[in-house]
């Protein structure tokens, strides 16, 4: 399966500030997005298999961030924009019937999801609108803040109408949440 989608900026990502000021953010631009992705499946009476490797790329996304700039000592907007990030991986689940009452699923994640290119910065002065900086936010091959491995794993008991379920998940491996705009 392939998609292209191309989507416009929400309200709060076009307008330095949506409650009261009507500047807009810059040219409004689509974001592209490009996804594709391949599923094996495998069924018998006991056992169901799937496994998908993905790939998903968006590019020319714009967000608008609000702070307080410690150092100007003022309320500043941001613009983040141009910036491209990446994302593939695999997920495969497994649903296995151990007996008439007895049963499991399984699920795993494991993911990749870089920046592939810098990001432009716009700093603007929340209340003239002036231009405070432009700069280039050094995003390239950092993580996008999303785990990159989830695993679940459960055994279910049914019987005489009811359910017993005993489920472990983890969500991991390293990730961070990035800062576009450096601070003190």
């Amino acid at each position: 399966a392939t998609m292209l989608r191309g989507e416009s900026p929400t309200a709060e990502d076009l307008f330095l500030q949506t409650q009261y000021n009507n500047r807009t953010a810059g040219p409004a631009k689509l974001a592209t997005t490009f996804a594709a992705d391949a599923t094996y499946r495998y069924r018998s009476p006991r056992l169901n298999i799937a496994a998908t490797l993905f790939v998903a790329t968006v590019a020319n996304e714009q967000h608008v961030i609000h702070y307080y700039d410690d150092l100007a000592g003022l309320y500043t907007n941001g613009v983040i924009s141009d910036g491209r990030r990446a994302h593939f991986g695999l997920d495969a689940t497994a649903d296995i019937l151990w007996s008439q009452h007895l049963s499991s699923t399984f699920a795993l994640t494991a993911t990749r999801n870089r920046f592939t290119r810098d990001s432009n910065v716009a700093l603007y002065d929340d209340t003239t609108n002036d231009l405070l900086s432009l700069s280039r936010a050094a995003m390239e091959g950092y993580n996008t803040g999303m785990p990159e491995l989830a695993l679940y794993g459960d055994i279910a008991l049914r019987h005489s109408g009811w359910l017993a379920r005993l489920g472990l998940s983890y969500w991991g491996a390293r990730y961070v949440e990035p800062s576009f705009v450096r601070r003190t």
